[in-house]
């Protein structure tokens, strides 16, 4: 039989910054003379587990448990209790906690510049860049990681506050377009800032969000609670800029997904879509496909949604 021996349950981190991973590695020992298995782990919303699903007998492994820092707090904590093969050890209960800082370069009021506009129009975000460090900070130069922006940085506050002025420009083809713009700094310890930049180009017509993911399902858990499936619905908002169209037909080739539509008929400036998968046909693998959405628009007779997810 295996024996699960864990040294340390409990872990302080101490600081960590805004927006950072923080992880730590827990020691599990196996000093039975069976394999110790790890067979599942419920963990506390946000944080992550990562382990070897098996110890051999006499080794030992690790399970990093790492806790979300994206959110500022005075302090947050992960737990994480995962259920092994040792039933007088199990389920083994991890904790950790750390007490989250400002990053030391700080883009504020998101980390992250979004942009949507209609096809034709320019849009812009200005977003603050701020040095926390001690010494004065310069900016060197700017990388865009992409073509479908511009971005310029000014200086608010010597060594302090930057501004980034970030720009789609009105010759932007339609399109989603998730690329990046850099910050390079004269800091050695911090030499770039990465500023991701998500594009939305809309047409005339269009459909929001442009993707109906489902994540992964779990039969197990609909089995348990069929309300779940409320829960599970993807809503989709199909709209005309100006002036009202008539939706023709609204098809899926995922055999497992109900479609309904509000209103049900007659013209309208936008139609909501509830889109929600059917228990008694979801099987085990993918859950990959198309929806195709016809409309009376001339300009755009016909819009494609991916489908995607995974049933477990």
């Amino acid at each position: 039989m295996p024996h699960a021996v864990v040294p340390e349950t409990e872990h302080d981190l101490g600081v960590a910054r805004q927006g950072e991973a923080a992880e730590h590695g827990f020691i599990i020992r196996n000093t039975g003379d069976g394999v110790l298995k790890i067979e599942g782990a419920e963990l506390s919303p946000e944080a992550k587990a990562h382990y070897q699903p098996a110890i051999p007998p006499g080794q030992e492994g690790l399970i990093s448990l790492q806790l979300p820092t994206l959110d500022l707090g005075d302090e947050v904590t992960a737990q994480g209790s995962f259920r092994i093969n040792d039933a007088a050890a199990s389920p083994v209960t991890l904790k950790l906690k750390a007490r989250v800082l400002p990053r030391l370069i700080d883009v504020l009021p998101l980390p992250a510049a979004f942009i949507s506009v209609f096809a034709g129009e320019s849009g812009e975000r200005v977003l603050t860049v701020q040095s926390h460090l001690e010494r004065p900070l310069a900016v060197t130069s700017v990388e865009m990681q992409g073509k479908h922006f511009t971005a310029a940085v000014s200086e608010d506050v010597q060594g302090r506050v930057f501004r980034l002025t970030v720009t789609v420009p009105p010759s932007t083809a339609p399109g989603r377009y998730q690329e990046a713009v850099i910050l390079h700094t004269d800091d050695p310890e911090h030499p770039r800032v990465r500023v991701p930049v998500n594009v939305l180009v809309k047409t005339d017509l269009y459909v929001n969000p442009d993707v109906a993911d489902f994540g992964v399902i779990r039969l197990a858990e609909l089995d348990a609670n069929p309300g779940l499936v409320d829960l599970l619905a993807q809503k989709l908002l199909v709209k005309r800029r100006d002036g009202t169209f008539e939706l023709r037909s609204v098809t899926c080739d995922v055999p497992a997904l109900q479609l309904t539509r509000t209103p049900p008929d007659g013209a309208g400036q936008s139609f909501a879509l509830d889109v929600r998968p059917e228990r008694s046909k979801l099987k085990p693998g993918k859950l990959e496909g198309t929806m195709t959405i016809a409309a009376s628009d001339p300009s755009f007779p016909e819009l494609v949604v991916p489908v995607r997810g995974e049933v477990r």
